[in-house]
C-alpha cells in the first residue's frame, strides 16, 4: 500500500503501517470503550467536552484510502471516531481486511443517499448523529480517500477552535502534483467572503475544512444536487449564515494530491463542467458582474467550460 518512494507523504509510511499493526493487535485484547472526548472547552463557568470525528467519504481509490485513514490514526489528538463512507462494500474492503486498522476507532458505512460525494458527507453526517454525538460540541474533519495528513493537524486546528469559540477552521495544503514530488505550499485563505468563493476557489479543499457540526447542519450540509464545486459551495453557506466565526491557521498540516487521470479537475471533466454550471446558475442572482466575469473566465482557463454554457445553464 505504500513506497518510502511516496515524498508526498507526512511521514515513512511503511514504519507508520508496522506501528498502527502493532498497536491494532495490542488494542485486540482490551476492550473497545465508546468515543472519549479529547479536548476541553471551557464555557461560562464550566468545562464542556469537545469531540473531534474525521469523516473520510470514498470511491474507488482502494490504493489510497489506507493512506488517508492511516494519517487520521496517526493524530496526536486522537479522534474519537474516523467514518468513513463508501458507495459500494468493495471501497472499503481494504480496511476490513488489513491489520493496519485493528482496534482504530473506525465506523464503516455506505452512503445511502445521492450517489455522489455529497450523498456519502451527508450520510457520514448522519452516521455520527446515530452515534450520540453532540452537535454543538462535536467537531468534523473532512478528509479525501487521497490525501493525508500531518500527525499535528487536529490537535492545532481543536487548539485554534477552542482558543477562540471557532465555529470553522481553515488551515493551509501542500498541493503535490506528481509522487515523488515535495509540493507546492499555497496562499492561506485569509479575510473570506461569499464574493471569494464565487470568484476563485482561495485554496479550500475538504481535507483542509474542519468544522463543527451544529454549524454545518444550519448551513444544511452538502447540496446533493451538485456534481462538484462542493467545496465552495459549503464555504459559501457557512458564510451566509452571518453569526459564524471563522478561525485561519497559518500552518501547513495537510497534504493534497493532485495527479492521476482521475482526478475531478482534470481539463473536459463532464463532472467538473455540469458543477460549475449548477454552482453558476444557484448563485448568479447573488453574484456581482465581477463576480460573475471572474467565475466565467477562470472556469473556462482552467477547467475548459465555455462561457456560452453557463447563459445556456440559466435559461434550461
Amino acid at each position: 500500500m505504500c513506497s518510502a518512494k511516496r515524498a508526498w507523504l507526512p511521514r515513512d509510511c511503511d514504519k507508520a503501517i508496522a506501528e498502527e499493526e502493532e498497536r491494532g493487535l495490542a488494542e485486540q485484547k482490551r476492550s473497545a470503550g465508546p468515543p472519549k472526548a479529547h479536548v476541553r472547552l471551557t464555557g461560562a463557568g464550566h468545562r464542556r467536552a469537545l469531540q473531534l470525528v474525521v469523516l473520510v467519504p470514498t470511491k474507488n481509490r482502494a490504493n489510497q484510502l489506507g493512506e488517508a485513514v492511516s494519517s487520521a490514526i496517526r493524530q496526536t489528538l486522537q479522534p474519537g471516531l474516523i467514518v468513513v463512507v463508501g458507495e459500494k462494500e468493495s471501497d472499503l474492503r481494504v480496511l476490513r481486511e488489513s491489520n493496519s486498522f485493528l482496534g482504530a476507532q473506525l465506523l464503516l458505512v455506505l452512503n445511502h443517499r445521492t450517489p455522489n460525494l455529497s450523498g456519502a458527507v451527508n450520510s457520514g453526517v448522519l452516521a455520527i448523529l446515530d452515534q450520540g454525538f453532540v452537535p454543538e460540541l462535536t467537531f468534523i474533519a473532512l478528509l479525501d480517500d487521497d490525501d493525508a495528513w500531518e500527525p499535528r493537524y487536529l490537535e492545532r486546528c481543536a487548539r485554534l477552535a477552542r482558543s477562540g469559540r471557532i465555529d470553522w477552521v481553515l488551515s493551509g495544503i501542500i498541493r503535490h502534483e506528481a509522487e515523488t514530488a515535495v509540493g507546492a505550499r499555497l496562499a492561506i485563505p485569509q479575510n473570506l467572503t461569499m464574493s471569494t468563493f464565487f470568484r476563485t476557489n482561495p485554496h479550500v479543499q475538504g481535507s483542509n475544512l474542519f468544522v463543527r457540526l451544529s454549524t454545518l447542519l444550519k448551513a444544511g450540509c452538502f447540496d446533493e444536487n451538485l456534481p462538484s464545486t462542493t467545496d465552495r459551495d459549503i464555504c459559501v453557506r457557512l458564510l451566509g449564515l452571518g453569526n459564524t466565526r471563522l478561525g485561519y491557521l497559518h500552518e501547513y498540516h495537510v497534504h493534497h494530491r493532485a495527479w492521476g487521470s482521475d482526478r475531478l479537475s482534470a481539463l473536459g471533466s463532464l463532472r467538473k463542467r455540469e458543477g460549475l454550471r449548477a454552482f453558476y446558475a444557484k448563485y448568479e442572482p447573488l453574484m456581482t458582474e465581477s463576480d460573475k466575469s471572474s467565475f466565467i473566465r477562470r472556469a473556462h482557463s482552467l477547467f475548459g467550460v465555455a462561457p456560452g454554457d453557463f447563459n445556456a445553464r440559466l435559461q434550461d
